[in-house]
């Protein structure tokens, strides 16, 4: 099977519409369990993750796991958009022989919207 593989990507031309209300802190694996050492951004600092859909220069990812050096804001209500700024890329890993798992390196996440009714 494939390796996985990395593509740069404009963080202007990405929007994420998170699945869930938090994001976690992300954590360095050794021999295949969890240490309390973080996982760190190519400029040093701890990332966190969640899960989202993803929109790329218009044309929708769909699921996409999101790791950002950035948490997700506070009482972020579910429906609502962020854009990226700083250092994007794109990470693509086969999970079995037809499908692929798509994790989306943001540098930073903000706000670009709230959901509808807030």
């Amino acid at each position: 099977m494939a390796k996985s593989f990395s593509l740069p990507i404009a963080s202007e031309s990405i929007l994420i519409a998170p699945s869930v209300s938090e994001s976690r802190p992300k954590f360095l694996y050794v021999d295949n369990k969890r240490s309390e050492s973080p996982a760190l951004s190519p400029t040093g600092k701890p990332l966190h993750t969640f899960s989202g859909v993803a929109e790329i220069g218009g044309k929708r990812l769909g699921d996409v796991q999101v790791e950002s050096t950035a948490e997700l804001p506070p009482n972020l209500p579910l429906g609502s958009l962020l854009k990226v700024t700083g250092m994007a890329e794109m990470r693509v890993r086969p999970v079995d022989q037809y499908s692929l798992a798509l994790t989306i390196f943001a540098e930073e996440v903000v706000p670009v919207r709230a959901a509808r009714g807030e």
